[in-house]
This record gives structure tokens, C-alpha cells and sequence, in this order.
């Protein structure tokens, strides 16, 4: 998957919570009497690669669905794909750690209505290492990326929506709206964070932006930018909502 345009493909997880989780997604498997091609996988540590899923040496990857597919690269990375077609990866290098990418909804196989690949991506940023990013959707359709240090990005309904959350210590969050594109993108590191927000509360259509999208250096921080219960912000019926410094830019229904 492509940076930002198309979205890409902190809690660390020990033995324990492998085990549980491999359990619990069999256990579920066995109780909806799944039984198509690739309807469930599970893959811990390298062991159980194969049917969508694969892991390495201290993570763990599980799928449940028709087609669902987890990946993970690098440890104490955890990958969760439930539904037709969802896909799910948590670090995409050896150097990746400590990422958690769960994606919960059935996908289409092309790209949502944002132009993003659906699914959840967590981990490094063209090629530098990530750690501690958090990337979770509950939806059909929608792409969901932390990538970098520290990020998080949360999709909890609506469809064909994207977000990126990407830089250091950002936050990309949707609640309930459809066809919104999401990005948080500001610092460098822990001596530069970005601390940065972009969200959207029950809005469709919105196009939102904390940071600098093109270069995280130049973003936050301290961008704060979103729209709660206002829709069609996409530069043609209502300007984008932008707050590319410090300084907070947000849209509501009563002043769109």
C-alpha cells in the first residue's frame, strides 16, 4: 500500500496475551461454524503461517472471515482482520515493535469511496522503524493507518473512510460518519512530538487535516482540527477543515 494517498499496509504482547488471543479467535471460529477456505487462521510466533495469517518469532497474526488476512513483522506486534475480506498488518519491517492493527468489517477487494485500500495498517514510516502505534476500525470499507512512533488512529463506524495518523504522538479518530479522509501528521521524535488531533463526530464527506500531510517536520504541534455534526467539507460545497501549526480549526453544525 502506497504512504498517505493510498493507506498503508503500544502495546506490547507477551505470551500470555498470544495465547489468549489464538484461543479466543479459535473459540469463535468453532461457535459461528466457519468453515470456508480461509475462513479462520491463526499464526503466533512463526508458528501456524498459512490460510491468510502469518507471523514472526513474538507476535501474532489472526484472521476470522472469508478471505481475512493478519500479518505482522517484527515482535510483540499483534494483527486482528474479523470479517469478509478484512485485512490487517502490524509492522512491516523486522525493526518494527510493539504495534497493534485490528480491523473489524467486511471489505470490498478495490479501493473505499476515499481512495484507500480498506484496512489496518501499524507500524514504520518509508522504511524508519515504528513503535507503539495503535490502528483500530470498526466498520466496513475503511482504511486505518498509525505509522511512526506512537500514533494512534480509530475509525468506530461509518464506512469508506480514511485516516492516517502519522509523524510522533498523533491522533487520527472517526465517530460515526462516511467517506471522510482523516490525517494527523506532525513531529519528529520525542524531543519534537507532534501532539496533534484531527477528528470528525458524526460529519460525511469532510476532508480534515492537523499537521503537515507532505512532511511531519513542518506540522503541529499542538494541531487540533476536526467537525462534529457538520458534513461536505471537501472543497467544493464547504473549504477543507486545516490546521496546519498550533492552533485549533473546528467545524460544527452550527457554525459550518
Amino acid at each position: 500500500m502506497g504512504k498517505h494517498t493510498a493507506i498503508k499496509k503500544d502495546k506490547l504482547a507477551g505470551g500470555v496475551l498470544l495465547g489468549a488471543l489464538a484461543s479466543g479467535a479459535l473459540a469463535v471460529a468453532s461457535l459461528s461454524g466457519a468453515g470456508a477456505a480461509n475462513a479462520t487462521c491463526a499464526s503466533i510466533s512463526g508458528i501456524g503461517n498459512g490460510g491468510g495469517c502469518t507471523s514472526t518469532p513474538g507476535s501474532a497474526a489472526i484472521g476470522l472471515g472469508p478471505n481475512a488476512t493478519a500479518t505482522t513483522n517484527g515482535p510483540f506486534n499483534t494483527a486482528l482482520a474479523v470479517g469478509k475480506n478484512s485485512y490487517a498488518i502490524a509492522g512491516a519491517s523486522p525493526g518494527d515493535f510493539g504495534n497493534l492493527a485490528v480491523n473489524v468489517g467486511n471489505n470490498t477487494t478495490g479501493p473505499n469511496a476515499t481512495g484507500s485500500p480498506p484496512g489496518a495498517f501499524a507500524g514504520s514510516d518509508l522504511g524508519t522503524p515504528g513503535f507503539g502505534n495503535v490502528a483500530v476500525s470498526a466498520g466496513n470499507n475503511n482504511a486505518v493507518s498509525a505509522d511512526g512512533s506512537l500514533n494512534n488512529a480509530f475509525n468506530i463506524g461509518g464506512t469508506g473512510n480514511s485516516l492516517i495518523a502519522t509523524g510522533f504522538g498523533n491522533n487520527a479518530t472517526n465517530l460515526a460518519g462516511s467517506n471522510n479522509f482523516i490525517a494527523s501528521s506532525a513531529g519528529t521524535g520525542p524531543t519534537r512530538p507532534g501532539l496533534s488531533s484531527a477528528f470528525n463526530i458524526g460529519g460525511n464527506n469532510n476532508f480534515i487535516y492537523a499537521g503537515n500531510l507532505a512532511d511531519p517536520s513542518k506540522g503541529g504541534p499542538f494541531s487540533i482540527a476536526g467537525a462534529i455534526g457538520t458534513s461536505n467539507h471537501d472543497g467544493v460545497t464547504h473549504p477543507v477543515i486545516n490546521q496546519p501549526t498550533t492552533g485549533t480549526t473546528i467545524k460544527t453544525a452550527l457554525k459550518p
